[in-house]
């Protein structure tokens, strides 16, 4: 791999890494439909709608740890180039997207669930973590890649 290329795919890993913490401070829930409730001063209150962001979520807050640990390891690896750091960015990325993916369903099944007045459903924030993790683990499977081959020639 030459180096701008070694480069373009350090970046995308670097770029990827820093799109998961950030899909956590967007909405991963919306849930729609009218809601009415009693407040404590004794007044109905009527609700449309409301999200939930991925901080509020003990697997958002899982991600965003995950998230920021792959930055660090990105970054380590572009300056040292250690397999060490590979191997921990590929286990961070497939945590992330596996958390990421049974998120996902289980928000599906949920929302496929949920009562006929109201509705479920995800929403962009758990799109960008899924995404992110995506290219983050095909990034790091390319560094894996070249740095096995470049292994291989140096024997």
């Amino acid at each position: 791999m030459s180096d701008r290329s070694f480069l373009v795919v350090c970046q995308t890993a670097r770029s990827s890494a820093v799109a998961v913490p950030l899909g956590v401070l967007f909405p991963w829930v919306r849930v729609s439909g009218e809601t009415s409730y009693t407040s404590d001063s004794g007044l109905v209150v009527g609700v449309s709608s409301t999200t939930v962001e991925g901080y509020e979520t003990a697997d958002g807050i899982w991600i965003f740890i995950l998230g920021f640990a792959a930055i660090v390891a990105v970054a380590v690896y572009k300056n040292s180039e250690r397999l060490w750091t590979l191997v921990l960015a590929a286990m961070l990325s497939l945590a992330i997207l596996a958390t990421a993916i049974t998120d996902m369903a289980s928000l599906q099944r949920l929302a496929s669930d949920w009562p006929e007045p109201r509705e479920a459903s995800v929403h962009f924030g758990l799109y960008i973590v899924l995404i992110a993790s995506l290219f983050l683990a095909a990034s790091i499977a390319l560094l894996v890649w070249e740095y096995a081959k470049q292994d291989k020639a140096d024997r």
